[in-house]
């Protein structure tokens, strides 16, 4: 799992995908693989592929976030908020996957607000999949959180 997340990191999303694929194919069972499948698909484009992916698994929390992207990346943006929303009302959520879904929509702000809470609720906590924050790349406020958590300045993707 950890050469597919490098790949999506690097920009290689088809080698990415196609990690995943085998791994899924593989083990049919592993939601991990499946969820980020359904976020690949979004990211490379591949709508309906995600939306199918998405639908061919138990209801379950990463299906949530996979769909907060989705609805991001075909332009469904009320939705997606309303998702957001909805979330994030809980209390007790994957700040990541929202952070990235605030990014697609365009509210960096909003996104490194989430980024910087949970840093500083938990110092070691990574940045996720960082490709997803490739748009925050020339933010000051991200930059700080990257040298904040001791992410190094050659594994950053490119500003």
């Amino acid at each position: 799992t950890q050469r597919a997340h490098t790949m999506a990191c690097a920009g290689q999303f088809e080698e990415s995908i196609a990690q995943w694929e085998q791994l899924y194919s593989d083990l049919p069972d592993m939601e991990t693989a499946r969820g980020e499948l359904v976020a690949l698909y979004a990211l490379t484009g591949q709508l309906e592929k995600s939306a199918q992916m998405m639908d061919s698994g138990p209801d379950s929390e990463p299906n949530v976030y996979s769909m907060m992207l989705l609805l991001a990346k075909s332009g469904r943006k009320d939705e997606a908020e309303e998702l957001i929303e909805t979330v994030t009302s809980r209390g007790n959520f994957d700040v990541f996957p929202v952070a990235g879904t605030l990014v697609e929509l365009g509210e960096k702000q909003r996104a490194l607000d989430y980024l910087e809470a949970a840093v500083k609720s938990d110092p070691k906590s990574m940045l996720g999949i960082q490709c997803w924050y490739q748009p925050l790349a020339d933010e000051p406020r991200f930059q700080r959180l990257l040298d904040e958590i001791g992410f190094p300045s050659w594994a950053r993707v490119p500003q």
